[in-house]
């Protein structure tokens, strides 16, 4: 990780931290940031467990906007493209599934696609409700889905919006892939991705496009000039800014 390592040194009059930054690198010049274990002058420092992930803020917060942060909110939902076993459970393409973040055990999120239409894009909302779209076409408690759209779903009521959140056949697309919230309001901008390369708009599976409403697509991530030949999961990073952080897989593996 290019960065300094950091150490609390004492606490100001209202308890807040110091840091201070040490000369420490990987040997190779680059700084590192260590966690858990912040040098080896004292032993038995590391910490026991595991953490799903650590967010890292490139400037200072005040109380209130620590309190509001979800770290780590939704990186832990994911669907499987087809069903099969995986640590001893089934695993269906209709379903969102969870991984618990107490063991890495995997439970049901949420069921309310059918086997023949199958679950696609997902992103999980901070309101509790989830954008979807579908591996195929196919009607779901009398709606018609199309997978070249996203759409909204809340567990609460079990319900699906028939308004798509993104409507893929107005803006020519051929299938959509992955999607994201870039919680940009009040223009509500969205990132997406596409199953495979298209014309007429011009799109690159490889690539991040962005939607504003009502029409506009533009270009948010050039992930084909770096080398990637396919991309299939995108999510961000909560509490950046754009796609500054984004979250990625890969539909095969590379070199």
């Amino acid at each position: 990780m290019r960065n300094f390592q950091r150490k609390v040194v004492g606490e100001d009059d209202q308890g807040l931290g110091r840091l201070r930054v040490l000369e420490a690198n990987d040997g190779n010049g680059v700084p590192v940031l260590h966690f858990f274990q912040d040098d080896l002058a004292i032993g038995g420092e590391a910490s026991a467990g595991f953490v799903d992930c650590i967010l890292i803020y490139d400037g200072s917060m005040t109380g209130a906007e620590a309190q509001s942060l979800t770290p780590c909110a939704g990186l832990d939902l994911f669907s499987t493209r087809s069903s099969h076993y995986a640590v001893s459970t089934l695993l269906q393409q209709q379903d969102i599934q969870r991984r618990s973040v107490s063991g890495g055990a995997i439970a049901l999120e949420a069921s309310f696609l059918t086997p023949w239409v199958g679950l696609d894009a997902l992103e999980g909302l901070a309101d509790g409700t989830y954008w979807f779209s579908t591996l195929s076409d196919g009607v779901v408690d009398g709606i018609l889905l199309q997978h070249e759209s996203a759409y909204a779903y809340d567990p609460a009521t079990d319900t699906i919006d028939p308004t798509p959140v993104l409507n893929g056949i107005s803006l020519g697309l051929r299938s959509l892939d992955a999607i994201a919230d870039l919680g940009s309001a009040p223009d509500e901008r969205i990132a997406f991705s596409v199953d495979y390369d298209q014309f007429g708009p011009s799109l690159k599976q490889q690539n991040v496009y962005i939607f504003t409403p009502p029409s506009t697509l533009t270009l948010g991530i050039n992930l084909a000039a770096r080398g990637l030949f396919s991309l299939d999961a995108l999510d961000i990073v909560p509490g950046s800014v754009g796609l500054a952080r984004p979250i990625i897989s890969t539909a095969g593996s590379q070199f």
